[in-house]
């Protein structure tokens, strides 16, 4: 020992060293035997995922709230877990909190609402302190959010169970889905007359009603005529003769070089 009383070998250093290190040993010891298993892989899922929370709080503010996820990690973490027969599920808005959280109940993991690259620390904060939420509906007044928010949250399942009752007897395998063709409609503006640019977007999600057929041949054949102009002339292709022949006057088309051609102006 030097003057001051402290051993010069460095063995008390080592010791004061270990012991904190032993009392984080018996209590993860101590959670993962006595109590049920989701907490420890919660951690694990938490730790892993690097989205661990500081219990001080001025560093969560400023270091986790705003901090970016990183979520090539975050899928490793989950694979990772999933892997080994452990249930995460998707965001839940009246549960879900920052980070992922034991759900002991259900025997899941839940998935925290950091996970959703939408949604910032403000906005969570602001989900949190409105709760609880009985429907889409009421999330919306409560906690009114933009477009891309609420988009974000929806295909994160966010509203999948409390919205489940109305939303599974439309399409039992998939309410997200439900879900989002709803709010689509209630942030959507009727249309009160139709463009060739709404027709355009119905003919290529092919969902013209059986009732518009033949103003849909119409229009593909004009769009086709548009694409086959030679100078002064539109040309003709014999998958497009049928419908032309029916509907329009033969002798003002003339033939060049074999390939029926009509006048613009006509």
């Amino acid at each position: 020992m030097d003057g001051g009383g402290w051993p010069t070998n460095g063995i008390f250093f080592f010791k004061i060293l270990a012991l904190p290190y032993s009392f984080i040993g018996i209590q993860t010891i101590y959670l993962a035997i006595n109590l049920n298993p989701i907490y420890w892989n919660t951690v694990c899922l938490i730790v892993n995922s690097a989205s661990l929370e500081n219990d001080e709080e001025d560093d969560y503010n400023k270091n986790n709230k705003d901090k970016s996820t990183d979520y090539s990690k975050l899928a490793k973490a989950i694979e990772d877990i999933t892997s080994r027969g452990i249930k995460v599920s998707l965001i839940d808005i009246n549960k879900s909190g920052f980070s992922f959280e034991p759900d002991e109940l259900n025997n899941e993991i839940l998935f925290g609402l950091k996970g959703d690259n939408k949604i910032s620390g403000p906005i969570i904060d602001k989900i949190i302190m409105g709760r609880s939420y009985s429907g889409i509906i009421y999330f919306m007044s409560r906690c009114p959010l933009n477009k891309t928010q609420m988009i974000s949250l929806i295909k994160y399942g966010a509203f999948d169970k409390i919205d489940n009752e109305w939303a599974s007897k439309i399409y039992p395998n998939n309410p997200s889905y439900v879900i989002m063709a709803y709010y689509i409609s209630l942030i959507s503006e009727t249309k009160t007359k139709w463009t060739l640019q709404i027709f355009n977007g119905l003919v290529y999600k092919n969902i013209v009603p059986n009732s518009l057929i033949y103003e849909q041949r119409t229009f593909e054949f004009n769009k086709y005529l548009k694409k086959n102009k030679n100078n002064e002339y539109y040309c003709i292709s014999t998958d497009d003769w049928d419908f032309y022949e029916d509907l329009y006057d033969n002798e003002v088309l003339e033939i060049i070089q074999g390939i029926p051609c009509i006048k613009q102006k006509n």
